[in-house]
């Protein structure tokens, strides 16, 4: 793995390489086992992410590269994610019990077949199957988000 402090070395002045020399090549070592030098192409690296990202993956070992995978904050975005879900689990359950309950012979139908509610939600234009398709597009955007 290359340790971000080598990087930051070759991007600064810490060796005493002046901006006007900046298309000098340093020969340095950067991967522990390689017996053949990297050459750093110094202003290739100062070019920013798309340059660092190409001398990243010039390992002369062919090594899978290993990056941070920001657990913590991926297990918070899940768990925010997550309770997302369930509150918009919990309003669907409210708006199919609301249709289950409609005096409306076709609003109650339009639990049993799909054609029927997206039919009854483009007709009324603050119907109970226009909010449940709206709810259970919004849960379909957050679990796309979700895996």
């Amino acid at each position: 793995m290359i340790a971000l402090q080598t990087i930051h070395r070759h991007l600064g002045t810490a060796h005493g390489i002046e901006p006007n020399r900046s298309r000098r090549k340093l020969s340095h070592n950067v991967m522990a086992p390689s017996t053949s030098p990297l050459i750093i192409d110094l202003a290739d690296v100062r070019n920013g992410y798309p340059s660092l990202a190409k001398w990243i993956a010039r390992d002369p070992d062919d090594e899978p590269l290993v990056f941070r995978k920001f657990g913590m904050l991926a297990a918070r975005n899940i768990l925010s994610l997550q309770r997302q879900m369930v509150t918009l689990e919990d309003e669907v359950e409210g708006l199919e019990l609301e249709i289950r309950q409609s005096a409306d012979l076709d609003t109650r139908r339009s639990l049993q077949r799909w054609e029927t509610l997206c039919e009854r939600a483009i007709a009324g234009s603050n119907s109970l199957e226009l909010q449940l398709r709206a709810k259970l597009k919004e849960l379909q955007g957050l679990l796309k988000e979700y895996c």
